[in-house]
């Protein structure tokens, strides 16, 4: 995974679909209408392989009584760690948020597996949350709709397929027609 969360929606919205960011947030993304959402968040790695996150009172309010998932991505990973809120939002909100507003997490990777870390609130192993698991138990199927695209000619053959099919003489322009 590279840097930023831009590569995690760029395949957010290859597996699933639509995708939105939520209007007045830089962070919060809806997945088609309502079906999901996630509240991404970058940080660099620091020394003694950790990283730092600031998660906002003010944006928790958007997880609330829906499917949401907390995004975790650092510098240098190979999968993003995806906390379900219903999991996790109860461990963020044991610890009061700092004066900004904000709940302070680090997350803490080594050979010997990965924690969560909430001052005041603990320490949580989150190593079976990495990956697309915990979204994919989540989500409903059916009411993921995949994007699809069509070119102009794609569009024109199946609406003169439909036609055809339905006994309905079709006209294509003649630029249009193929040989």
């Amino acid at each position: 995974m590279t840097r930023g969360t831009g590569p995690f929606v760029d395949e957010l919205r290859r597996r699933y679909g639509e995708v939105r960011k939520l209007e007045g947030s830089l962070s919060l993304f809806d997945l088609g209408t309502d079906a999901g959402r996630f509240y991404l968040r970058y940080s660099k790695t620091y020394e003694g392989k950790r990283a730092w996150y600031g998660i906002r009172k003010q944006d928790m309010v958007h997880l609330e009584g829906r499917k949401s998932f907390i995004v975790l991505i650092w510098e240098g990973q190979t999968q993003p760690l995806i906390l379900p809120y219903e999991e996790f939002g109860d461990v963020l909100r044991a610890a009061p948020p700092s004066p900004d507003g904000q709940y302070k997490i680090h997350v803490f990777y080594d050979g010997s597996g990965t924690e969560l870390y909430v001052p005041r609130a603990g320490r949580y192993p989150v190593d079976d949350n990495f990956g697309w698991g915990a979204v994919e138990r989540a989500l409903d199927p059916n009411s993921l709709q995949p994007h699809l695209e069509f070119t102009h000619a794609q569009v024109q053959t199946m609406l003169g397929a439909i036609g055809d099919r339905t006994g309905h003489s079709v006209w294509i322009p003649k630029n249009d027609r193929a040989g």
